[in-house]
């Protein structure tokens, strides 16, 4: 597993995209969506990055089994690899990078940034 945002991945013509964005645009294709992992409606709205990863944490991972969404993700994915895709770019915090080191933390894996 990998994650990305949206115009790298179209950039780099990868496959087995799964978006946990709460949109994503018209311009990329083939991906599928992972709805758990969307943020709230007031991902926008927090006043700090501690503030954000708190209430992620509270109202999205805390409530989801790291494996089954692992195993779920990969499913969505086959016969790719998956590749976690939102908005921002590599540079700029995004939650994205909250799953991957929540996914790394509990199941012990590496989950990367692709690189071009």
């Amino acid at each position: 597993m990998k994650i990305c945002n949206f115009r790298k991945y179209k950039e780099l013509g990868l496959e087995g995209g799964v978006s946990i964005a709460r949109s994503a645009p018209r311009w990329v294709k083939g991906y599928r969506c992972y709805r758990p992992l969307n943020p709230g409606t007031w991902f926008r709205s927090m006043p700090t990055v501690d503030a954000y990863v708190n209430r992620y944490f509270e109202e999205i991972l805390d409530r989801l089994d790291a494996q089954k969404t692992y195993d779920e993700i990969v499913a969505l994915a086959a016969p790719h690899e998956p590749i976690l895709l939102c908005w921002e770019e590599s540079d700029k915090f995004c939650h994205r990078q909250i799953v991957a080191r929540w996914i790394e933390g509990v199941l012990g894996c590496t989950v990367p940034e692709v690189e071009p």
